[in-house]
């Protein structure tokens, strides 16, 4: 995701000695215990910062900014949440200078940037309303002309930090003729001027951050207008963007993350760390995945700052903030009862003698009702859900070609047309009540084309795909609800023939695939092992010079039509290790049961009777490596067809919603619908991005890194899958649960991906696993 490793690696060193050499300890323990700072130890750190120039990140070189690329930017707020500094007075810095830099006169520059990057002026930003809510457009604080100065009278609310602010950023209206956007003006407003009037307003956590700002007849000069009258609007639409990915603020949910494992692991129920019980523990696994994918869309827009003023950015804001929420709302359950307690002052001093409860105690319920605000402010992510479907269902769900190479542009382009124009679901449909399910027509087109080459070396005759190859082609499965065994005979099955056979048995075995000629299906399965490959009961003995199995395979993909099963088993003579083997599908002492699975692909199960096998490979001792490697692939196989499916049952919807008219009116219009859409398409865009963070861990030969890739994204789909299936359904109403219609047939394949190579619970479970190896 991020290029220049190795200048990311050593930037972020350089942080991080940074805050150990010059973070106060007892602002980092203020941070970490989530206590209140003062106004001076905030403008203390920001001085400390503009010493070192690091004190306005997001700021161009020429106005004072360190030069760093977007990616520095990242790690630096990471790195500060990490090591417990506290974010600084945000308005001046993040929101009135952007302005400023992009429309201010010179003069203005010249005179306010300068103060806000050394910290010695605080600014608050007069946005809302008492009557306008999230509607800018509708606010009433008008400026009346008069000479060289503008007459301000209204009031503002929920202004952040107010009581501290030498200088307001103020939205007025200047005119009541024509839209109502075209009447707003920006004037900066000095808070010491006669007139204004500000009044706290204490939140739920009793602090004081929120207040309300009264403008009585406020003298402003004309000079202190930033571009032309009625340009406010157009000027604030540049900044809000980028207020909403900075809301996503990956630093702080992995921040609260850690804090709730802190404590879950202090906290004890049934005479055991809160943490050490399963279900809590897969709890804090999803924040973990949900965590993930937020970082991950943030690197989209990282990779590709012109999205931050696209409707993209709102995704942003809704996760972070929701995520954040909840895991505030976790860590306050996991107090238990000592989240009862509650000390206004020692929320900004901390306890001055011995602590109520455990010291972690007194902050975490405080803040999960002060952060309600998170989906609130900055625009609620109601809003923000409405700006997402206003450009939904406007537009076409986009291919995602970021980080793509042409070869890759056009193997996305062209598998996603040929399967839309030859793979119709009427044909499909046909083809289930069929003998075989699929078609073989299709399935020659696939070789023609190359696709049964893809994922295979060159050196074996394939075509060098790489994994991000296998998610593309996978995403085009997905969407277009292939049948054919591709999953079963190619990845699995070719799979497995290319990590364990001889030159010899390649030979025999990969060009016939590669043509069409010959299906392969991967036998390791059994009906004791769940999810887990292993132990292996099928048994392999040497008999009159010849390998023979018996034993039970289960749901062996593509089976039923393979014509060489590739089957695991235990090896009497060499002290129980595995090895694979070929087996003739018509071999006596085969038996295969055949069947559809519940998304329409074809499985059987095998019983082996002293069936006569081949040794694949040199002999047993490496098989279960093998057999991992080929289960990552077709992990991330499944992984990419559940994002196509999700990504066309999102586009399926919002056609069905634009065309469908109930009560006179299209179902589009009813904003209920429309937030649902938008989380289906929000769940699309998350499992896409962990989906393309999984292949580049597999391209890059990361085993461990892509073990948990992979569980993070089968755990995300799981559950998102499923979601978006369901939603589907019930936003196209009754004929959806009909079997002739083709949007629940989305909502069977991405069941039946959920149940493959591990379903959400098992990869969570993983997850815990490795979580508690860490600790």
């Amino acid at each position: 995701m991020m290029t220049e490793t190795q200048d990311i690696d050593e930037f972020r060193q350089e942080v991080r000695q940074f805050l150990a050499e010059n973070l106060p300890s007892d602002i980092a323990a203020k941070v970490k215990g989530g206590y209140e700072l003062n106004k001076n130890e905030l403008l203390d750190w920001h001085k400390c910062l503009y010493a070192r120039g690091w004190a306005a990140p997001g700021w161009p070189e020429a106005y004072g900014g360190p030069g760093w690329s977007e990616a520095q930017k990242y790690v630096f707020e990471e790195e500060c949440a990490r090591g417990h500094a506290p974010q600084l007075i945000p308005m001046g810095l993040i929101t009135v200078a952007p302005l400023l830099i992009a429309y201010a006169s010179e003069e203005q520059k010249a005179r306010y940037l300068p103060p806000i990057l050394k910290g010695e002026e605080v600014w608050c930003q007069g946005f809302s309303e008492p009557e306008a809510g999230s509607d800018l457009a509708a606010l009433r604080c008008k400026a009346v002309r008069d000479g060289d100065d503008y007459i301000v009278t209204g009031s503002k609310i929920w202004t952040t930090h107010a009581q501290w602010a030498d200088w307001c950023e103020l939205l007025v209206r200047t005119s009541s003729d024509g839209p109502r956007q075209k009447g707003i003006t920006v004037l900066l407003v000095d808070m010491k001027s006669p007139g204004i009037t500000v009044r706290p307003l204490p939140s739920l956590d009793g602090l004081h951050v929120l207040n309300q700002v009264f403008f009585e007849d406020v003298r402003v000069p004309v000079t202190q207008r930033v571009g032309e009258e009625g340009e406010g609007w157009t000027l604030l639409k540049s900044t809000i963007g980028h207020e909403r990915v900075l809301n996503a603020d990956v630093g702080r949910s992995k921040m609260l993350l850690h804090r709730l494992r802190h404590i879950a692991a202090r906290e004890t129920r049934y005479g055991a760390p809160l943490l050490s019980h399963l279900p809590f523990a897969m709890t804090v696994a999803r924040f973990a995945v949900r965590v993930k994918a937020l970082e991950l869309c943030v690197m989209r827009v990282i990779n590709d700052p012109a999205l931050a003023l696209r409707p993209e950015s709102s995704l942003l804001k809704i996760r972070g903030t929701e995520l954040q929420q909840d895991i505030s709302r976790e860590t306050s359950d996991a107090l238990g009862p000592y989240a009862l307690p509650y000390h206004r002052d020692v929320l900004s001093s901390g306890w001055p003698s011995d602590p109520v409860g455990p010291d972690y105690c007194a902050t975490p319920t405080p803040f999960y009702f002060f952060w309600r605000k998170a989906s609130i402010s900055a625009g609620t992510n109601e809003v923000q859900r409405n700006i997402i479907a206003k450009s939904l269902l406007s537009s076409d769900f986009s291919a995602d070609v970021q980080g793509l190479s042409e070869e890759q542009k056009m193997l996305q382009e062209t598998s996603r047309r040929f399967l839309r124009e030859e793979y119709g679901f009427t044909d499909r449909r046909k083809a289930m009540q069929s003998g075989d399910g699929y078609r073989e027509k299709i399935w020659s087109d696939f070789a023609e084309m190359g696709w049964l080459a893809l994922p295979f070396a060159e050196a074996d005759g394939g075509l060098d795909g790489t994994a991000l190859d296998l998610l593309l082609l996978s995403e085009a499965f997905g969407a277009s609800l292939v049948n054919e065994p591709y999953l079963g005979s190619v990845v699995l099955g070719g799979g497995i023939v290319a990590a364990t056979a001889t030159e010899d048995q390649k030979e025999r075995l990969l060009p016939p695939l590669f043509e069409g000629r010959r299906k392969l299906a991967f036998a390791y399965a059994e009906p004791q092992s769940g999810y887990d490959p292993g132990p292996v009961t099928t048994r392999a003995r040497r008999k009159d010079g010849k390998w023979r199995l018996s034993g039970h395979k289960s749901i062996v993909l593509g089976a039923a039509t393979a014509e060489t099963l590739l089957v695991t088993a235990t090896c009497d003579d060499t002290a129980g290790e595995t090895a694979v083997f070929a087996v003739d599908a018509q071999a006596k002492g085969v038996t295969l049961t055949a069947y559809p699975t519940i998304d329409g692909r074809a499985a059987a199960d095998i019983h082996l009777d002293g069936a006569v096998a081949e040794l694949l490979g040199s002999g047993p001792g490496k098989s279960d490596q093998d057999m991992a490697k080929v289960l990552r692939q077709a992990t991330l196989a499944a992984i990419g067809e559940a994002i196509g499916a999700m990504e066309a049952a999102v586009t399926l919807t919002k056609e069905h919603l634009n065309t469908r008219v109930q009560f006179g009116k299209p179902l589009a219009a009813l904003q209920v619908l429309q937030h649902r859409l938008v989380d289906m398409f929000i769940a699309a865009e998350e499992a896409r991005a962990l989906g393309r963070w999984a292949a580049e861990t597999l391209d890059q030969g990361r085993d461990e890194e892509s073990d948990h890739a992979l569980s993070l994204a089968k755990a995300y789909i799981g559950d998102a899958g499923r979601m978006v299936g369901e939603q589907a359904v019930q936003l196209h109403g009754a004929i959806a649960i009909t079997d002739e219609f083709y949007i629940g047939h989305y909502l069977k394949r991405l069941t039946a991906i959920d149940k493959l190579f591990g379903d959400t619970d098992h990869h969570l479970m993983r997850l815990v696993k490795t979580a508690e190896r860490e600790e």
